[in-house]
């Protein structure tokens, strides 16, 4: 029987390709790299995480709103904890670098802006891998201010 070859056959790697990837990738690219590939993650709840959603101590990593609007729990590995501790102090600056140029905080549903109006500004609710740049929000109204967005899946 001939494979068909319109048929979609998906690509799976094996351990020492993936290694070779994941050596090649450096700093945070490396440890979002390392991230979705160690705790399944699709780029968006990648890029969506918030420093809230990583807990050290019990090295569990929260996915919040999924695919299907739900929440999940996954196991982070121990080899990441490290990197993450050292990314969490690089984050930190950027963090306290806007507080101290007042920038109006992090972009917030609308009901949790409504719900909670100052957690855009707390250490928690900040992006796990935020733009370096401050910018608008696209899908908010004209003149909205600049604020920190997270990383971009692109």
């Amino acid at each position: 029987m001939k494979a068909n070859p319109r048929k979609y056959y998906p690509v799976v790697y094996s351990r020492g390709e993936i290694k070779r990837l994941l050596d090649n990738v450096k700093g945070r690219w490396g440890l979002m790299a390392r991230l979705q590939y160690g705790c399944g993650l699709r780029i968006s709840e990648l890029c969506r995480l918030r420093v809230k959603d990583v807990d050290l101590e019990r090295g569990k990593l929260y996915i919040r709103a999924s695919k299907g609007d739900k929440d999940r729990c996954v196991p982070l590995a121990r080899s990441l904890q490290e990197p993450l501790v050292a990314h969490l102090k690089v984050v930190r600056k950027t963090f306290e670098a806007d507080r101290q140029a007042n920038v109006p905080g992090v972009f917030m549903s609308g009901a949790l802006d409504r719900k909670m109006s100052q957690a855009c500004k707390r250490w928690e609710w900040f992006w796990l891998f935020p733009m370096q740049s401050l910018s608008r929000d696209p899908r908010g109204e004209r003149d909205a201010a600049k604020r920190r967005h997270h990383i971009l899946p692109r």
